[in-house]
């Protein structure tokens, strides 16, 4: 289980000429289990990365602590790796080798580095382009064999930072149903921030509605257990069109409760 309790941060040098603290983020406080699929939406400047820079560990609260399995985070751990916009890969080495760099950092011998790297190429359906480049690939394939290289870490949390939002519609609905599906046979935890409230909606079991000045959460959303099986799909589900009336009165009104759908 992660655990974040009472998660105040302040960038340094951010107070102000009167003494007061213009809180980034305060007073966060909410639970993730195991294997749990959660999504944070809110607008721009709310926090929402830095909360994932500080659960990943390469920040610090400044009051408060954040539990992974009850051990508090004190710095990154490849238990809870980062997925960017961009995908990061190197660009002076192929899909595979990509991915053979993380091997090689988990301590994986060389000789089976390669038929390793190439599974998680499978997971992700890019297999028979091992040996391309990322400026060969579309960007759909190097978010693809991005995500397959954070799996190649086995992390317990993935964390997700808008992955899909510079991929076309039918690019993301195939990505997002691909991790969905992957994160669920290895029983992932996935944290996802986004804009976007069809992913937010289609990936989460709960999302957390996060307003700004200072960054917390403004509301919870319980959601449904049965959704539609496709991204596509979801305009036609009605708990999906409840639950954007919700979060456009939720923001016109910056109220903050609980919602279950």
């Amino acid at each position: 289980m992660l655990s974040l309790d009472h998660v105040y941060f302040i960038y340094p040098g951010r107070k102000r000429s009167n003494g007061s603290t213009p809180w980034v983020l305060k007073d966060l406080s909410f639970e993730v289990r195991a294997g749990e699929f959660i999504s944070v939406i809110g607008p721009s400047g709310c926090g929402k990365t830095t909360l994932l820079s500080l659960i990943s560990g390469l920040l610090r609260p400044d009051r408060g602590r954040i539990l992974d399995h009850g051990q508090e985070v004190l710095g990154p751990s490849r238990r809870r790796v980062l997925i960017f916009q961009g995908h990061l890969l190197f660009p002076w080495k192929t899909a595979v080798q990509n991915i053979e760099f993380v091997l090689k950092a988990r301590g994986v011998p060389r000789d089976n580095r390669r038929s390793q790297a190439l599974q998680y190429l499978q997971r992700v359906k890019l297999e028979s382009y091992a040996d391309a480049y990322p400026q060969e690939l579309s960007g759909g394939m190097q978010q693809r064999i991005g995500i397959a290289r954070a799996l190649a870490a086995e992390p317990d949390i993935l964390l997700l930072d808008e992955p899909f939002s510079s991929l076309d519609v039918i690019a993301k609905c195939a990505i997002i149903d691909e991790l969905k599906m992957i994160a669920g046979q290895m029983a992932k935890t996935v944290i996802l921030v986004t804009h976007n409230l069809d992913e937010a909606f289609y990936i989460g079991h709960r999302i957390y509605l996060m307003a700004s000045s200072p960054g917390r959460i403004a509301a919870t959303f319980d959601l449904p257990e049965t959704k539609p099986d496709q991204l596509i799909s979801l305009g036609l589900c009605g708990e999906f069109q409840e639950f954007k009336e919700n979060v456009s009165a939720l923001m016109n009104g910056n109220v903050e409760r609980k919602v279950v759908l």
